[in-house]
């Protein structure tokens, strides 16, 4: 059966902060992470001024600086403070990601951030909503029809305009060279239309970063359940890696043949039409350093 939605509240960002027109750039983000984790007492303002990410003149809650800390709290990076004077605090998944690749050389980093992003029901919304609508689908289509299905989805879970206008707007963020393009399948030959372009082969920098989010992924789609069925896992947990990196056919076979050949998962003889997690108890934090380490 496929579970409920994650009811709104739990979620960590609202879609519309995503909407104003920011760049997004991994060295920034990376650069915030790594100013945050030094100095978490600090304003706005002071943060600002340490990496030069901007606030308006009269706001120090509007600009590109405010932008960048809901990025980081989309991909659980941050979290806010639970001592008075600290104002964020590096999650574990914040602190591993600094400890393995600091500057965010990799691709597989680039990956992973933006896999936690979009991640179903705890992302940011606006990215979660395109990625489990139009991109996971791999199939050419317009803004227009992007609109359409995210007001679907939007409409199905309850919660409200989306604010559709500005969909070219962000996912031209997402898909530009300069934030996750390097690692996604997507083009635009036109201003108002993607192709898919999906990889050919798994490569090596993939995996671990997926099979990470694959099974934290499977903990909020399955909550203490240790085995479904594979169409409901497919609709649940790879739809992630699908929309994001263009995983599917050939290549999702060789994904789910590395997950069962690291023991993460395991599934029935001959038919594959069950899926059972092994990795229920995994300590995350090491197998995402073990991501880095691949």
């Amino acid at each position: 059966m496929c579970p409920e939605p994650v009811p709104f509240i739990q979620r960590r960002v609202g879609a519309t902060t995503f909407f104003k027109n920011r760049p997004y750039l991994t060295s920034s983000a990376m650069s915030l992470l790594q100013t945050v984790q030094l100095q978490p007492e600090a304003s706005n303002r002071r943060l600002a001024v340490l990496t030069g990410l901007g606030v308006t003149k009269d706001n120090d809650n509007d600009g590109v600086l405010p932008t960048y800390l809901s990025y980081l709290q989309a991909m659980d990076l941050i979290a806010p403070g639970t001592r008075e004077g600290i104002r964020f605090i590096l999650t574990e998944t914040g602190s591993t990601l600094l400890e393995c690749d600091r500057l965010a050389s990799g691709r597989g980093t680039v990956a992973l951030m933006a896999m936690l992003l979009c991640e179903p029901f705890k992302g940011a919304h606006i990215f979660d909503w395109t990625v489990r609508g139009m991109l996971s689908h791999l199939r050419s289509f317009s803004i227009d029809d992007l609109r359409q299905e995210v007001e679907k989805l939007a409409a199905q879970e309850r919660l409200g305009p989306t604010h559709a206008a500005n969909f070219d707007v962000v996912t031209r963020a997402f898909t530009g060279t300069a934030a996750f393009g390097p690692i996604t399948p997507w083009t635009s030959p036109r201003k108002d239309e993607y192709v898919p372009q999906p990889p050919l082969e798994l490569e090596p920098f993939i995996f671990w970063p997926a099979a990470f989010m694959f099974v934290r992924c499977w903990r909020g789609a399955f909550p203490n359940t240790y085995e479904a069925t594979l169409r409901d896992v497919r609709r649940e947990v790879l739809v992630l890696p699908r929309g994001v990196l263009g995983v599917r056919g050939r290549v999702e076979e060789q994904f789910i043949d590395g997950l069962q050949r690291e023991g993460i998962i395991s599934t029935t003889a001959v038919t594959m039409e069950r899926v059972t997690i092994e990795a229920r108890d995994v300590d995350l934090p090491s197998m995402l350093r073990q991501a880095f380490s691949s």
